[in-house]
């Protein structure tokens, strides 16, 4: 697909300081994805945000704590606008639902 078709469009990757999550930020940067690297890592996920540019932020988080995925949520929407594509590749997870899309930033 060209860059183009996805210009505009957030995609959050969570375990994006190596491995897939880093080639997989890597990639859809390069398709045009504005990209929010999540991982505990923090100086890894500077390093590529630095990396790829305007088109991706270091958001240092750790799945396993809710407030700081509902934190980190926060900051794509403020930073990046509404996240089209979750890449859920965090080798650990919340052991229960944990839906972003419910967190509001204006109040209600």
């Amino acid at each position: 697909m060209s860059t183009k078709a996805h210009t505009g469009r957030v995609a959050v990757i969570t375990g994006a300081s190596s491995g897939i999550g880093k080639a997989t930020a890597r990639a859809l940067a390069a398709d045009g994805y504005r990209v929010a690297l999540l991982a505990r890592r923090a100086e890894r996920i500077q390093a590529l945000a630095d990396e790829l540019g305007d088109r991706a932020i270091a958001v240092p988080a750790d799945v396993t704590d809710r407030q700081a995925l509902v934190a980190a949520g926060r900051r794509v929407q403020d930073e990046l606008g509404p996240a089209h594509v979750l890449v859920n590749n965090a080798g650990v997870m919340l052991l229960a639902p944990s839906d972003l899309t419910s967190v509001r930033t204006t109040a209600e």
